[in-house]
């Protein structure tokens, strides 16, 4: 395997360098140049500990599509990285640069719910699609006033609210760890807001007691005062009630506030579940000691591991980079979001954004006697759509099917992780299959 994809680098380098070589001198510079598709992510900001391991497995379906002599004849893919800081601000003015400088075609990319929501104004504008690996906010989630071809956002999670919060606040604090009293403390945010607030709803709807929802704004040095209103709320609670709290946040801002907890109520027993967006070891270094961390539990979309897809994956990114993908959230998912893009500007043949929009739906849905390509075969999977112009072909993904829908993402079966302080890692406890979530 190793051996293969050596060559298959070899093959991406030299197609970057001779990429029209052979072509008709009459050409334009234009018709030859690299495809750019914009590559926006957090290398800075609340989820920056995240940010390089999302470039990097993104360039692995980046460095396959290359090997296979670029998605366009003649012309190569570029990956053209901004850093969007976890702000939508900052994502938005890097979005409006890529588009206005870069002539980017797509956009992979933000993570942060609040930071695509930003770029998504720019993509819209610009008629050019985005897909995001790891935005789970139902803000997100397009209406039905939006009309189909004025739709540019796709994401292969699904949103939180009609599937993460209820498995957060059923399975895990209700069921798994029989929690009487749930405070919630959340970012105030595209992401924390909807999750936090739907975290509340259901906790509720169950019969348990949910005495503060807090909102915080994030990348402050301390939450001190937070943590006081949220200690103060949970004090009360009678001995014979086990006492919870929600944490809908990102690794820093979720580290400060376990410390902080612990410095302030050292004495009440509480115990942490948290959201997909704390899986993170940054998390349990901002807390300080991995013992306030230690065997947490809380939810993320799953990947299914030891499928064939996922294992392609894992060869692939190893025999590039050296090592698994150090990604530590959605590693398989920016994967399967990178690869859909670069698919459909292939399929469509052409860098216009509405005819790639509308190939993203046809490359990640499979229909019967259609070829199919797996993870770590995109390679193979542009060569046969050049030799094949308007057949039908399904990628699966390193995730999972990655079959988008009609509201613009794949559906996704969630995990309950934990994290092991012996191993000083997050492990998976349980899998709540998407269809069994209530």
């Amino acid at each position: 395997m190793n051996k293969t994809w050596g060559s298959l680098i070899v093959a991406a380098a030299a197609a970057t360098g001779q990429a029209g070589c052979t072509q008709d001198a009459t050409l334009s510079a234009d018709a030859l140049a690299p495809v750019k598709v914009g590559l926006i992510t957090s290398l800075s900001g609340g989820l920056e500990s995240l940010g390089p391991g999302w470039v990097q497995t993104a360039r692995t379906a980046e460095i396959e599509v290359r090997a296979g002599g670029g998605p366009l004849p003649g012309r190569n893919v570029v990956f053209v990285v901004a850093d969007d800081g976890t702000s939508g601000d900052t994502g938005r003015a890097a979005a409006q640069r890529l588009v206005d400088e870069e002539g980017i075609v797509g956009i992979v990319g933000a993570a942060a719910s609040g930071v695509s929501r930003a770029v998504n104004e720019v993509a819209v504008a610009a008629r050019i699609p985005q897909i995001s690996c790891c935005s789970t906010s139902d803000l997100l989630t397009p209406g039905p006033e939006i009309a189909m071809a004025d739709r540019f956002f796709f994401r292969t999670v699904s949103p939180d609210g009609g599937l993460q919060a209820p498995v957060l606040a059923e399975n895990v604090a209700r069921n798994r760890l029989m929690c009487d009293v749930l405070g919630v403390i959340h970012l105030d945010d595209s992401y924390g807001q909807p999750f936090g607030e739907a975290v509340e709803a259901k906790f509720e709807e169950l019969g348990g007691t949910v005495p503060i929802r807090i909102p915080y704004t994030e990348g402050e040095p301390s939450y001190r005062d937070q943590v006081a209103m949220l200690v103060g709320a949970l004090e009360p609670t009678p001995m014979d009630q086990k006492i919870c709290v929600a944490l809908v946040s990102y690794p820093a801002d979720g580290g400060i506030i376990m410390r902080e907890f612990n410095e302030m109520a050292p004495d009440l027993d509480v115990t942490f579940v948290g959201g997909d967006g704390v899986k993170s070891l940054g998390l349990v270094t901002e807390a300080g000691d991995p013992s306030l961390v230690a065997n947490m539990l809380g939810t993320a979309p799953f990947t299914e591991q030891g499928s064939t897809s996922n294992t392609r994956f894992i060869e692939a990114h190893r025999a590039i980079w050296g090592d698994y993908p150090d990604a530590g959230l959605f590693p398989s998912a920016q994967y399967d979001a990178a690869a859909i893009m670069l698919l459909a500007i292939a399929y469509a043949g052409t860098t216009d954004g509405d005819a790639i929009r509308d190939a993203m739906y046809t490359v990640s849905n499979r229909n019967a006697g259609e070829e199919f390509f797996t993870a770590g075969e995109l390679t193979r999977a542009i060569q046969f759509i050049r030799e094949n112009p308007g057949v039908d072909m399904d990628f699966e993904g390193a995730s999972g099917p990655c079959e988008l829908n009609d509201r613009g993402f794949a559906p996704t079966n969630y995990e309950i992780w934990r994290y092991d302080q012996e191993m000083n890692a997050f492990v998976t406890d349980m899998v709540i299959r998407a269809a069994d979530i209530q």
